[in-house]
């Protein structure tokens, strides 16, 4: 199911990534970002993040808010 959830996500691509292409202005900025991202898309790495199970100790948390707080 969540590799279901993975499809169409691609990559954030910043706009100065897209201006300093040697083709930016042949293209419209959309296709261009689009392009970039499809490049950058790592699948296999980002299914299994998506797969990876997440723990949270509360101990942490409140070691953080100690640190944090003072």
């Amino acid at each position: 199911m969540r590799a279901f959830l993975l499809d169409g996500v691609v990559p954030y691509i910043a706009p100065q990534a897209v201006e300093g292409l040697k083709f930016s202005v042949a293209l419209p900025a959309d296709l261009a970002r689009a392009t970039l991202a499809e490049r950058f898309v790592d699948e296999e790495h980002a299914a299994g993040l998506a797969a990876a199970t997440i723990v949270m100790r509360a101990d942490a948390v409140q070691e953080e808010r100690v640190a944090r707080d003072g």
